[in-house]
């Protein structure tokens, strides 16, 4: 009898041991998040904005154009290759004479001029940079007068021949002007111009010697008609 009631007492205690632990993952259940298995809350992120940490600010925004900067197109002239290389691929150089008046009270950095061809920005030929060919510095009232010089090809070339028209941005600001196709660049070219040069001089030259013999012959004459009078 002892034996039976024990048993009794051991069989209340284990079912009321699982009815708890049936309840109470049921209570799990509802205070979790459905989304995760087992009711288990998600884990909690530590995220940090940016605003919250502060961004790093550059020491030199991005300089806007000024209002009083005016760019005036004097002329824009494509030169094509001489050479046969550069024929075949279609190269060339643009030459834009460009004047960039300053017309604000401080003084201004243009940054290097760009030829926008489609898709394609093309800025002047670093290589090329002399004291007429690059826009420099301008102090508060000053005038650039220079020359830009892009190296262009293929595509490009081929766009501003047929279009006779170029978009650029000079000085931060944009302007559209009208290409005329102008010489060949090139040694071929230079070579030509010496050639042409020579030729010119040498003509020159034996002009200016006929000139002086026809004069010394004109003299000898008046010399002999002179003696023939005066005997």
């Amino acid at each position: 009898m002892l034996l039976r009631g024990l048993a009794k007492h051991v069989g209340a205690i284990v079912v009321a041991g699982l009815a708890g632990l049936g309840i109470g993952a049921g209570l799990a259940e509802l205070s979790g998040d459905p989304g995760v298995p087992g009711g288990a809350s998600p884990p909690v992120t530590n995220t940090t904005t940016t605003a919250s940490r502060g961004t790093k600010r550059a020491s030199t925004p991005p300089q806007k154009p000024a209002n009083d900067v005016r760019v005036r197109i004097v002329s824009t002239i494509l030169h094509p290759a001489s050479s046969r290389s550069g024929k075949r691929r279609k190269r060339a150089r643009l030459s834009v004479h460009v004047r960039v008046t300053n017309g604000g009270s401080r003084r201004i950095v243009p940054s290097r001029p760009v030829l926008v061809s489609g898709d394609v920005r093309v800025r002047t030929d670093p290589s090329q940079d002399t004291d007429s060919t690059k826009l420099g510095a301008l102090r508060a009232g000053a005038t650039g007068d220079v020359t830009l010089r892009f190296e262009i090809a293929g595509a490009v070339t081929e766009r501003l021949r047929e279009e006779l028209r170029a978009r650029l941005t000079i000085a931060g600001r944009n302007v559209t002007a009208t290409v005329k196709v102008g010489g060949p660049v090139g040694r071929a070219a230079a070579a030509a111009r010496r050639r042409r040069a020579s030729a010119a001089a040498a003509t020159a030259t034996a002009s200016a010697s006929a000139t002086r013999v026809r004069q010394l012959g004109l003299r000898l004459r008046a010399g002999r008609s002179f003696e023939v009078s005066s005997a």
